[in-house]
């Protein structure tokens, strides 16, 4: 059996050592963030200028629904100095690119994040690795007691059988991070071989190395989108953004 899904998730896990490692092992199906999760709603729009006026105006284009962030510490071990400089923790940061009416879709899509506070970088950044349309994996059928569908590989999975696994095929467009290391960085969501980015949940995640004892850090938000257009044979392409969105980011160490 062929099975479709669009969203990828992935699990952060942090080992000892202050080494910090990530795993894909999970897919939920979801198409949209619940509305006690959903922070706020941003208009995508595209600029051109104003006849007469030549002022720019803003022509509506679509919409971008921020979730809250899920943040969680990472404990490490003391070091032999009896010091810790750094401060880690896993940061999950979906969204929602909502769909566009008419003849209109997603060429490209960025979401990006610029961290106010100097000294504060993305230790590592997750997906890792440019997930095509070609990705065909084949994982063993789980359900936890929250009713939550996951899917194991076969071969990690003890009593798998063949006839209680899925083989699915990823249909997310080509996905790479940018900004490793740095304190503004961003997701790059692009079209692959005429597929379109899909509208729906996109899931990012930081692993974030802040100063120890920060209990809070101040970020700013942006969604961008490359809109394509197709009218009587013609191809219009138009580039649109969100105004930026500050949000702070609390980070607690309890659990």
């Amino acid at each position: 059996m062929k099975v479709y899904f669009m969203t990828l998730i992935f699990s952060l896990l942090a080992c000892f050592g202050g080494t910090i490692m990530a795993e894909s092992s999970e897919l939920v199906l979801q198409s949209t963030i619940e509305p006690d999760r959903v922070l706020k709603a941003v208009d995508l729009y595209s600029e051109e200028n104003s006849l007469g006026s030549g002022s720019l105006q803003r022509i509506m284009e679509g919409e971008v629904t921020i979730g809250k962030p899920t943040i969680k510490y990472i404990p490490q071990e003391q070091s032999a100095h009896g010091s810790v400089k750094w401060d880690y923790y896993s940061v999950d940061a979906p969204f929602t690119l909502h769909r566009l009416d008419g003849n209109r879709y997603y060429e490209r899509a960025v979401f990006q994040v610029t961290l106010m506070e100097p000294s504060s970088i993305a230790y590592d950044l997750f997906p890792t690795d440019i997930i095509t349309a070609e990705t065909k994996v084949k994982k063993a059928l789980s359900i936890s007691s929250d009713f939550k569908f996951s899917f194991k590989a076969i071969e990690a999975t003890i009593g798998g059988k063949e006839e209680d696994s899925f083989e699915y095929i990823v249909l997310t467009p080509l996905v790479t991070p940018f900004g490793k290391g740095e304190k503004q960085f961003y997701w790059e969501y692009k079209e692959f071989k005429e597929q379109p980015v899909f509208p729906g949940i996109k899931q990012a995640a930081i692993i974030l190395q802040v100063p120890h004892g920060l209990k809070r850090i101040n970020v700013d938000l942006e969604y961008k989108a490359d809109v394509v257009e197709t009218l009587f044979g013609m191809i219009t392409k138009r580039k649109s953004k969100t105004d930026t969105v500050p949000v702070t980011w609390e980070l607690s160490k309890g659990p």
